[in-house]
């Protein structure tokens, strides 16, 4: 369905719970906009997590495909990227869960620190964030890495404010001890 300029350009401007009600109505260009307002958020948040880009864009189109087809249940009222993040959160956590018997936990503590202006940091900074448990890293990530406010992580997780900030803080102790 092509959508002219004025169409496009109205839909943008529109606010996400405007867009969830004439998605319960089936409009597809408001559907088009929500995904691609948040495609790309969504496809780094996965992608920073699961890695194979192929298996990232499959889960994406598996979530945007699940929305659209349980679109008469979509609350207006509630967060519609909450909701989002917290499905592609949990396909991320079955994914993972089907990899666990594959995966090998290998030791990623260094006993040196490379030079300040050496590349090898960020790889080493990487190694110590993926030895976190689930949890930390996933609360790390989404305030480090995605810019997320501890509110709207407690809404994607499911968890209170003061556990996201629980779990932040034990994130960043654990860290300061892998990175000594």
């Amino acid at each position: 369905m092509k959508v002219s300029m004025q169409d496009d350009s109205a839909y943008l401007s529109l606010p996400d719970p405007d867009l969830v009600k004439k998605i319960r109505t089936s409009d597809r260009d408001a559907f088009q906009t929500l995904y691609f307002r948040y495609y790309e958020s969504l496809f780094r948040f996965l992608w920073y997590r699961l890695k194979p880009a192929d298996l990232v864009r499959d889960l994406l189109q598996d979530l945007f495909l699940k929305l659209w087809n349980n679109r008469s249940r979509l609350d207006a009222s509630k967060s519609i990227k909450a909701y989002l993040y917290q499905s592609a959160h949990h396909l991320m956590i079955d994914v993972l869960r089907r990899k666990k018997s594959d995966v090998t936990y290998r030791d990623h503590r260094t006993e040196t620190l490379p030079d300040p202006d050496s590349a090898d940091r960020r790889i080493i900074l990487q190694e110590a964030v993926d030895s976190l448990p689930p949890k930390l890293r996933l609360v790390w990530t989404l305030s480090q890495v995605d810019g997320f406010k501890y509110k709207e992580i407690a809404e994607i997780c499911q968890i209170s404010v003061k556990t996201v900030e629980y779990r932040m803080a034990k994130a960043l102790m654990l860290l300061r001890k892998l990175l000594s």
